[in-house]
């Protein structure tokens, strides 16, 4: 943060380029310098310690920013964004007193309220913005130093993301529009509303060792970051998403609430859902109840989404989105891929290396086809004297149906077994056979050799074909 504020008062205080022209008769530049004009000198002034806008006040206490207003600690990500806009703002010229003396102050200055304060360790440096210029993006910048005040026509240098002509960028107003809005910034703007804000602040999400997780869905469940293991255990055979687990540990870290309630603001929470016991590797634990309802002292009921943390005063309303992290299961870490199940003895598709196959369909026909090595997705008939013609995009289609997760994995049972003769499609690789049932609006891909079904709910119809010529020109050549 320090090192941010260093670079704002450069950004501000040396004008790059220095024009020299009137700005309220018409544009007329006589010349341009690339001279330095320091506004302040911060080395006199110490340690950067907080900003002063007319909502809200940020000071630094205990090495932490904190917002006065609410006395919570600062999102210091939402304060770096805030330097970060104003440290685009670079000079365009510094007015001299005759340029003040010709029209008035008022003329570039017309209201005294858009203005901030920088405060450091030795002292204040109040920055007022003024009008913007008709001609271009520019406007007036007013810098009270220690040793007196300057008037700036300044302008914001931050790239434009959005496409616009020339002519419109020359007046668009948006940056300045963008630069009043950060003065008008309220105190909940900057409120710390991660769910471990203190814990973040020191430590990472690699601190999370053990999981409880208990919620009305699901059976209860932990899990074991460091291991990268599940209690109760998947069946042998199935196995885990290879990033699931730290990618949960990094989304539970992260979480953050869309409100902070005073539970005297929010009132008694009831209906509750979920719990989440989190371990860490120091020995600290941290417990998150999640309630749907909180009723106030006028007996309204509110309906939401609440957590409330062990050694937290305060009440987290978080989004539904966020909420699913308290509502996770085993499902949420297990390889939902049929391929990726099978080992090292699974179709990859990589590239880079050739890959035979049969197909068969519930009509009898079958084709043995390959796919060569290559970047491009293309399917062939092994037998480059056959006429038949695969269609490439129908088994493309196929291939990422097949390579993306559904939404369950399971062991088969006896009943799933039965359903085997029923797949309207079979797939024959290295002489382990998947066969895809379509079933009450699912589709079911059955793995006999290892055990494994996972469930793909597609409505009312397939999203993939489920007959032979939907997968072969029928035109050209016949298949078996």
């Amino acid at each position: 943060m320090k090192k941010t504020i260093i670079l704002l008062c450069i950004a501000v205080g040396l004008g790059i380029f220095t024009y020299f022209f009137e700005e309220l008769r018409g544009v007329k530049k006589v010349e341009a310098e690339k001279t330095a004009q320091a506004l302040f000198d911060q080395s006199k002034l110490g340690e950067f310690v907080g900003l002063k806008l007319p909502r809200a006040t940020l000071q630094k206490i205990g090495g932490r920013f904190h917002v006065l207003e609410t006395n919570q600690l600062v999102d210091e990500s939402k304060l770096q964004e805030v330097l970060d806009i104003l440290g685009h703002l670079q000079v365009k010229r510094v007015l001299s007193e005759n340029d003040l003396k010709v029209v008035g102050r008022q003329e570039f200055f017309p209201s005294e309220k858009d203005r901030f304060v920088f405060l450091f360790e030795k002292g204040e440096v109040p920055v007022l913005f003024g009008k913007k210029v008709e001609h271009d993006q520019s406007f007036y910048v007013e810098v009270k130093t220690p040793t007196g005040v300057k008037t700036v026509l300044a302008f914001d240098s931050s790239p434009q993301l959005t496409p616009l002509t020339q002519e419109d960028y020359r007046l668009n107003p948006y940056k300045y529009g963008r630069i009043l809005s950060i003065v008008w910034l309220t105190p909940g703007f900057f409120n710390d509303t991660f769910i471990f804000r203190e814990w973040k602040h020191q430590h990472g999400p690699e601190t999370f060792s053990k999981i409880e997780v208990k919620n009305i869905r699901n059976v209860p469940l932990t899990i074991d970051l460091l291991n990268k293991s599940l209690t109760p255990r998947p069946p042998a055979q199935i196995a885990y998403l290879e990033n699931a687990f730290s990618d949960y540990a990094k989304a539970l870290f992260n979480m953050q609430a869309g409100q902070l309630w005073a539970p005297q603001d929010l009132g008694k929470l009831s209906e509750q859902v979920a719990t989440l016991s989190i371990t860490t590797t120091t020995g600290k634990i941290f417990v998150l109840q999640l309630f749907k309802k909180a009723t106030g002292t006028d007996h309204k009921v509110r309906s939401g989404q609440f957590v409330k943390v062990s050694d937290e005063e305060l009440v987290f309303e978080i989004s539904s989105t966020s909420a699913k992290l308290l509502f996770s299961s085993s499902q949420d870490f297990l390889e939902k891929r049929i391929y990726k199940n099978m080992g090292a003895d699974g179709l990859s598709l990589q590239g880079d290396k050739e890959e035979p196959f049969t197909v068969s369909f519930s009509n009898g026909a079958s084709a043995k086809l390959i796919i060569p090595k290559g970047e491009d997705f293309e399917v062939r008939a092994s037998d480059p004297a056959l006429s038949l013609r695969p269609l490439n995009n129908s088994f493309s289609q196929l291939f990422s149906f097949l390579f993306t997760p559904g939404e369950r994995v399971s062991v088969m049972d006896k009943d799933d077994f039965k359903l085997v003769p029923k797949a309207f499609m079979n797939i024959d690789y290295k002489g382990r056979v998947i066969h895809l049932v379509f079933q009450d609006r699912e589709i079911l891909v059955l793995n006999p050799s290892s055990g494994i079904k996972i469930n793909y709910y597609v409505g009312n119809g397939p999203a993939i074909g489920t007959e032979a010529s939907d997968y072969f020109d029928t035109r050209v050549g016949n298949l078996k």
